[in-house]
């Protein structure tokens, strides 16, 4: 008996298949098969879909073959959205474009997680954000990156002439900054 029928998301790594009998001696074979004598699977050496593995044990008259189906479940299409750049002080961003909605944002500056929205205020850099979701329909997770520069705020330098007048035009000098 090779046991019980499985599924196993595209990327949960190595299965040990359970559930056969017996347990020594045997030979696993099929797309996917790891350790052909204790019953490891690999779904990554496979692609989604439905696998068909064999179990073969004993010799001459005492040969026998099972058979189970493995699924190997897709992951969910992930899409972080753009980079983007942001000045530092423009405020609190909420991050678009990005699908499917119901996932999970986590990283640097992410102050609502759930609807993505970025303080671009806590300083300029590099913030390498990640995406995570879990497909409702199959369970699988997978998560993408998003990278967001942060652009300091321009420093300026303005001198006002000490001696002017309510009401009376000014001249306003740069004296460097950005």
């Amino acid at each position: 008996d090779a046991g019980p029928d499985e599924s196993i998301c595209l990327n949960n790594g190595a299965l040990q298949l359970a559930g056969f009998s017996p347990v020594a001696d045997i030979n696993w074979f099929g797309d996917g098969v790891l350790d052909a004598a204790t019953g490891v699977f690999d779904p990554l050496l496979t692609n989604d879909g439905i696998f068909t593995l064999y179990m073969e044990f004993g010799s001459g008259t005492c040969y026998s073959v099972d058979s189970i189906e493995v699924e190997v479940l897709p992951l969910p299409v992930l899409d972080a959205g753009s980079s983007s750049e942001f000045c530092g002080n423009v405020g609190l961003q909420t991050l678009e474009d990005f699908s499917p909605l119901g996932g999970t944002w986590e990283g640097l500056r992410i102050v609502d997680d759930a609807l993505g929205v970025f303080d671009p205020s806590i300083g300029a850099g590099t913030s390498d954000l990640f995406y995570w979701y879990t497909s409702p329909l199959t369970g699988c997770s997978d998560t993408v990156n998003l990278a967001i520069e942060v652009l300091p705020v321009p420093v300026t330098d303005i001198l006002v002439d000490p001696n002017a007048c309510t009401n009376s035009a000014i001249e306003i000098e740069n004296n460097g900054g950005a």
